[in-house]
């Protein structure tokens, strides 16, 4: 029998190989996939329903702008500038940092609670300024500015 929930792991490290032990050891390799480095992860989050990131530093991830502009409730740990993009119930959720029974208490209720998890799907996200044009040319308007600062 197939399970209906899957967790899809992008990203590596000094734990994988104790991880891929557990998985198999709870014979879930149907279950848990672990993708690796990625250099473009779009593809992924056209495919999920949820998106977690359970880092304990981060400045302004991108993954979780990405996320967002895929509409996709996030639940992550609050740090760094991920408070920017989430907001707390609105589009996702916030955890205290490495509170992860919080983390797994709050995927839940996105898998359970159809109505939350449309209200995130749902949200007005500003992310105007995170598009690709505007950040480019946010960027270009830096540059001109040191320059003219430096003549």
């Amino acid at each position: 029998m197939q399970s209906l929930l899957s967790l899809e792991i992008i990203g590596d490290g000094e734990q994988r190989k104790m991880i891929e032990t557990w998985i198999r050891d709870h014979k879930l390799e149907d279950q848990i996939i672990l993708h690796g480095w990625q250099k473009n992860v779009d593809h992924f989050l056209h495919t999920w329903d949820i998106f977690s990131l359970s880092s304990l530093w981060e400045g302004l991830p991108c993954a979780v702008v990405e996320a967002r502009l895929a509409r996709l409730p996030v639940v992550a740990y609050d740090v760094g500038g991920i408070s920017e993009i989430i907001k707390n119930g609105e589009n996702g959720y916030l955890v205290k940092p490495g509170d992860w029974r919080g983390l797994s208490d709050r995927l839940f209720d996105l898998i359970h609670e159809q109505s939350l998890y449309q209200k995130c799907t749902e949200y007005d996200d500003r992310l105007d300024p995170f598009y690709r044009e505007t950040m480019v040319q946010e960027h270009l308007k830096l540059y001109r500015s040191f320059l003219e600062k430096n003549k």
